[in-house]
């Protein structure tokens, strides 16, 4: 059991028509943790962000998500169980909204160096890194609804997800 930050957001709505059996995929999480992204942690300031990091507790990461495909595994278990149901069930992955890469770039830019090359503060980058979710956020939002008219976009999250601390 745990705490799903921001989950709704991630996904668009999958229909299914009355009397279907439908598989919509295997749920996926990973978490893009800060200080391990590539670049960050080639910055000094990083190495002992991650040694403290380790110490306190204080862990900056963020939760994606994704649906897997795993449909033939699924089939073969509804057939074992249900299989009046396992020739009719048909996949019907929901499509993500939000682009994990997206996250991971935002921790790279919130942590890179400044324009006279000197690297941030944690304090500094920490203050950038809530600014770089939310382009993150639009970024992901903006190529989805580019790819896909029908998006309403009321329906599009609006704030990037918090850090989440582990259990």
């Amino acid at each position: 059991m745990g705490n799903l930050p921001a989950v709704e957001l991630w996904f668009d709505k999958v229909e299914i028509k009355p009397n279907e059996v439908v598989y919509l995929g295997t749920f996926n999480l990973s978490a893009i943790t800060v200080n391990a992204q590539a670049g960050v942690l080639q910055n000094v300031f990083s190495l002992g962000l991650t040694a403290l990091t380790a110490l306190t507790g204080n862990y900056n990461y963020y939760p994606t998500y994704a649906m897997v495909d795993q449909s033939e595994k699924v089939r073969a278990q509804v057939r074992e169980k249900y299989p009046q149901y396992a020739d009719r069930m048909v996949t019907r992955l929901p499509e993500a909204i939000l682009v994990p890469e997206d996250f991971a770039g935002a921790c790279r830019n919130a942590y890179a160096r400044k324009p006279d090359g000197s690297m941030p503060t944690p304090e500094e980058a920490e203050a950038k890194l809530d600014g770089e979710m939310d382009k993150a956020v639009a970024a992901s939002i903006a190529r989805y609804s580019a790819a896909h008219p029908e998006f309403k976009k009321d329906t599009a999250p609006a704030p990037a997800p918090k850090p989440a601390t582990p259990p």
